[in-house]
């Protein structure tokens, strides 16, 4: 990943930020229900597993379960969390540590894929469906080129309330947030394909992946995927042609093609 990006996901902090969600997102409710009868009992990866927020809903689909992180902090508290439950520190640009179709259904959730340089996402989707047996889905969610970003200086950013210490703190966040975004602003990148975006994730100190949903259809079948299908920020089934300036980040299933 990025030397901001990776400064972030390495601090301690981030397991306290990522330690209290632990839900499912809509989109990931409409996946996880339409694959559930062809993953079933089948091995399961679970690339980026941050704080296990996805862990015990994939363990539902199936007890064959593998869940990894870069951050070998992550990993340690899933561990603790999740004991007897399989987890292991990995780099996703090279899983030489699995063999090659090892996997019914590898998944890369919550944006994990858009926190690294451009051709290290090329080396992960690579991976990723190296590992896959032929037929077999490979799920992620992607940030949404269509979705303006927000600078960290729009008022929006506030969250009011007429609570006075809650208000306090939230014009500190915001006030905090600006440093980071002028710092961080001056690395943005604009291509035809894609877009490097400094947005508003931990408080504008990180820098993002953004892709057009045709441009990420393609992206994918040049690895041999196929059948791709998109799940928007709702949770609704969607179309590539589809304009969509709403989903800050959208999902997206496809399958390795069948030998």
């Amino acid at each position: 990943m990025s030397d901001t990006n990776k400064e972030m996901y390495l601090d301690d902090r981030i397991v306290t930020s990522y330690a209290g969600k632990t839900k499912l997102f809509e989109p990931e409710v409409t996946l996880f229900a339409a694959i559930k009868e062809e993953v079933a009992g089948q091995p399961i990866f679970d690339i980026g597993v941050g704080t296990g927020r996805t862990t015990p809903f994939l363990r539902e689909l199936s007890q064959d379960y593998l869940g990894c992180d870069y951050s070998e902090k992550m990993t340690r508290y899933c561990q603790q969390l999740y004991p007897g439950v399989k987890f292991a520190t990995v780099d996703a640009r090279n899983m030489k540590e699995y063999r090659d179709g090892q996997f019914a259904f590898v998944i890369f959730s919550f944006n994990g894929i858009d926190s690294v340089p451009p051709e290290d996402r090329l080396a992960i989707l690579k991976e990723c469906h190296r590992v896959l047996r032929p037929g077999g889905l490979f799920a992620f969610s992607t940030h949404n080129i269509e979705k303006p970003v927000r600078s960290a200086f729009h008022l929006s950013n506030i969250e009011f309330t007429l609570h006075p210490l809650r208000m306090a703190r939230a014009l500190q966040i915001y006030f905090a947030g600006w440093a980071p975004h002028l710092r961080n602003r001056k690395r943005d990148v604009f291509t035809a394909e894609y877009n490097i975006r400094n947005d508003s994730g931990e408080n504008f100190t990180l820098m993002h992946y953004y892709i057009s949903k045709p441009n990420q259809v393609r992206q994918l079948q040049s690895f041999g995927f196929e059948d791709v299908r998109i799940v928007d920020r709702q949770g609704a089934w969607t179309e590539a042609a589809t304009p969509d300036t709403t989903s800050s980040w959208i999902y997206y299933l496809a399958r390795k093609r069948r030998a």
